[in-house]
């Protein structure tokens, strides 16, 4: 998603640990996670995914490619409970903590792209 080479991985995190973004994408380097240490990550908050108390919904996500063609891989979130998608955008510094765009429709919107 930063467009260095290194695959990218999306991750959620459970509230038990009590950070407030329940996604993160860690981005790849050229060796892995130590026991102790992984390389570095952006904090995704998704709407109705966050630990902070708020209505929480089914949520899901998938690897999207190059949606708008400017070389970087994007990521979509899905929550068919909300009626929602949300794009996050690849980019030199990764994906935006926030969504670059919002999608919404009746409940149920969103479902198909968990087919893809």
């Amino acid at each position: 998603m930063n467009g260095d080479g290194f695959s990218d991985a999306p991750a959620s995190i459970s509230s038990l640990f009590g950070v407030r973004e329940g996604d993160r994408v860690y981005f790849g380097a050229q060796t892995g996670c130590t026991s102790t240490d992984c390389p570095p990550f952006v904090p995704l908050f998704v709407p109705g995914d966050l630990n902070d108390g708020s209505p929480r919904f089914a949520i899901g996500a998938k690897g999207l490619g190059d949606v708008n063609g400017d070389g970087f891989s994007d990521l979509v979130f899905f929550s068919p409970g909300a009626g929602a998608v949300y794009l996050f955008l690849g980019s030199p510094a990764g994906p935006p903590a926030d969504p670059s765009r919002t999608i919404t429709a009746e409940q149920g919107f969103g479902f198909s792209v968990a087919g893809m």
